[in-house]
């Protein structure tokens, strides 16, 4: 009766070559996915009974009986194996360990009364403010059915069953960064308002950056300026970050917390 060689060190080492590239992931290594922890680990091999919390208490005979299709180890089953395991993996929805999308805020400039009413019902106090500063300090008139303009980033999302606007306003209370002649553009840190589509009701307030893309002749290194939402429906959390330069800055890496 032939001896049996050893078991491969790990199941990378069985995977089908011809079938799945070495470049691809299966034929760079097979894992096994502990679904409960949501962690990847390669299998050790049959032959050295192994320690690991990964083997999740199985005996040694039966784990490797269990990965090899050969009572103890061996290559008796290694074909059976690579067959089966592959075809179970094949079938592990990889949507669960993907990571959320980052998606950019879109912008408008509100300027007439009947423009985005629960965006302005929302910031209507910011509204009024910029209205008697123009009035009082500026000494403009405003044409009927207009507002100061209103520079905004938003966006609509969705968690569950409810949908929300969110909306980051560039307003006078705003922390300005250093934005004059002799300096590179800088992101605004300022109050971000998640609303009701509906009622124009505010559910939750948060600090975000500012992005300015008004303007359409921006330097190149500022052509990809923008702030991001990453939305954890689960977690009920909304997540901003901003670029600006090519950069991204820290401290417009912030949170909200919807109800």
């Amino acid at each position: 009766m032939p001896i049996p060689g050893p078991c491969p060190a790990t199941l990378e080492e069985v995977a089908m070559p011809g079938v799945f590239p070495a470049t691809s992931i299966l034929g760079r290594s097979a894992t096994m996915i502990d679904m409960e922890n949501l962690t990847l680990f390669s299998t050790p091999a049959c032959h050295r009974p192994s320690t690991a919390t990964a083997d999740q208490g199985f005996p040694h005979d039966l784990r490797c009986a269990a990965l090899t299709g050969a009572p103890g180890g061996g290559h008796g089953g290694v074909r059976r194996f690579t067959m089966s395991t592959l075809a179970a993996l094949a079938i592990i929805p990889m949507s669960a360990i993907s990571a959320h999308a980052w998606e950019p805020l879109g912008y408008q400039s509100l300027t007439t009364t009947d423009a985005q009413p629960a965006i302005q019902t929302a910031w209507s106090d910011i509204i009024a403010s910029k209205a008697a500063y123009w009035r009082d300090e500026l000494h403009r008139t405003i044409p009927a059915g207009q507002i100061p303009p209103l520079d905004i980033l938003s966006k609509p999302i969705k968690v569950g069953s409810h949908t929300f606007i969110v909306s980051i306003a560039s307003t006078r209370k705003c922390e300005t960064g250093a934005n004059n002649a002799g300096s590179s553009i800088e992101p605004d840190l300022c109050e971000a308002r998640i609303i009701d589509p509906d009622s124009g009701k505010i559910i939750a307030r948060a600090e975000a950056c500012y992005v300015d893309l008004s303007d359409d002749d921006r330097p190149q290194a500022n052509r990809n300026d923008r702030t991001e939402i990453d939305v954890k429906a689960n977690a009920k959390e909304i997540d901003f970050r901003s670029f600006v330069g090519g950069k991204e800055w820290s401290r417009c890496t912030t949170s909200a917390k919807l109800p």
